[in-house]
């Protein structure tokens, strides 16, 4: 919480909590409960902030009974970021012309 504290979040207009790849070896469970220990904390430390403007953070969730106990306490700004891979396999493998356009759109230049 402490090293939360010191980000100018008055700054930001958007965050998104991502997963290390440090942890590779770790279960999904322990990643996500990661990342939604810092979405807690985020949002603690931005709702005491004076002044503080409402700023959507993005946690990325990787285990399907996370996704279950998010929507069960209304929590809705967060990514499955293997279902997002998964849809856009799913697109290639049914169109291969998408390839060239997904390429397009997630290339810098």
């Amino acid at each position: 919480r402490r090293d939360l504290e010191h980000l100018p979040l008055e700054r930001f207009s958007l965050a998104f909590i991502l997963h290390e790849a440090k942890h590779d070896n770790e279960d999904t469970r322990t990643a996500d409960g990661r990342a939604l220990t810092i979405l807690f904390l985020l949002r603690d430390i931005r709702e005491h902030r004076v002044g503080q403007k409402p700023m959507p953070i993005v946690t990325e969730v990787l285990d399907p009974l996370t996704k279950h106990q998010l929507q069960a306490i209304n929590i809705q700004d967060y990514v499955m970021s293997n279902e997002v891979v998964s849809a856009v396999l799913a697109m290639v493998a049914e169109c291969r012309a998408v390839n060239k356009i997904l390429e397009q759109l997630l290339t810098s230049g």
